[in-house]
């Protein structure tokens, strides 16, 4: 090949901004579909909306602590990638690896919105939410 077209080629391959799309495509995806688990309530026979949105409540905080800590794993993710100028194969694989359990985040929160009194859920929501490494100071 000529040395013009290997330079372009290997310019591409170490591009960060299609693995920063990828990541914040998956982060986009996994925060739109916490939100498909919280329903708008039926109101029974004599039921109040007040009584029906409070039997949806585990389910709104369960939306709530997943969106919010989707958000802050993706601000660690978002810094993480600024000091980063070059990206490889194996950061890529990381990359990846890294998004791994966030895609079970919207699975954790419905569980345990529809769970809440079950240990097993909180248990299961736990480790989906830490399993990603954060940046710690």
């Amino acid at each position: 090949m000529a040395p013009d077209i290997e330079s372009q080629r290997s310019e591409r391959q170490h591009d960060l901004t299609r693995v920063i799309a990828l990541t914040d495509a998956v982060f986009a995806i996994i925060m739109t579909l916490l939100v498909l688990e919280v329903h708008v309530p039926n109101l029974g026979q004599g039921q109040t909306l007040g009584a029906a949105l409070r039997d949806i409540r585990p389910t709104l905080v369960a939306f709530v602590i997943g969106f919010v800590g989707a958000a802050m794993l993706w601000i660690g993710h978002r810094d993480l990638f600024a000091l980063i100028r070059r990206t490889n194969r194996g950061l890529v694989w990381l990359n990846i690896l890294y998004m791994l359990p966030l895609c079970l985040l919207p699975f954790g929160a419905a569980l345990l919105g529809r769970y809440n009194h079950d240990p097993a859920a909180l248990h299961l929501f736990g480790m989906v939410v830490i399993g990603p490494p954060s940046r710690r100071r």
